[in-house]
């Protein structure tokens, strides 16, 4: 079976429409270059928590881009899918990636200087 590529890990959170939380990410400095996160929530609970993420900050004004998973219950689902993530911290001016260590994604990447706005 071939790999996934990101394009199919979009469509497929397209088709999970129903349980989906979105935000914004800005570089106040330079608000043109904004990423998003979705995440797509289990109808129970107990399902798999997804992410596709475009985070900000790639040299040549890129982004990066990020799909993941994580299921279960009883911990930060949001953090430990998105974890491994590569972004540009904006006050220390290098790369690096969210980390899952009981501190929220959100709240790393405003560490790192950006605005994370929840838009959905």
């Amino acid at each position: 079976m071939p790999k996934k590529q990101f394009h199919d890990y979009v469509r497929d959170m397209e088709r999970r429409t129903p349980n989906v939380t979105a935000y914004v990410v800005v570089n106040p400095q330079e608000p043109a270059k904004w990423g998003r996160v979705v995440f797509t929530w289990p109808k129970d609970g107990m399902g798999k928590t997804h992410v596709v993420a475009w985070l900000p900050g790639a040299p040549e004004g890129d982004v990066f881009r990020q799909a993941g998973y994580a299921s279960g219950c009883g911990y930060d689902k949001a953090t430990a899918s998105i974890s491994g993530a590569h972004y540009r911290d904006l006050k220390a001016g290098v790369t690096k990636r969210i980390e899952d260590r009981g501190q929220n994604w959100d709240r790393q990447l405003q560490e790192a200087g950006y605005l994370v706005i929840q838009a959905v």
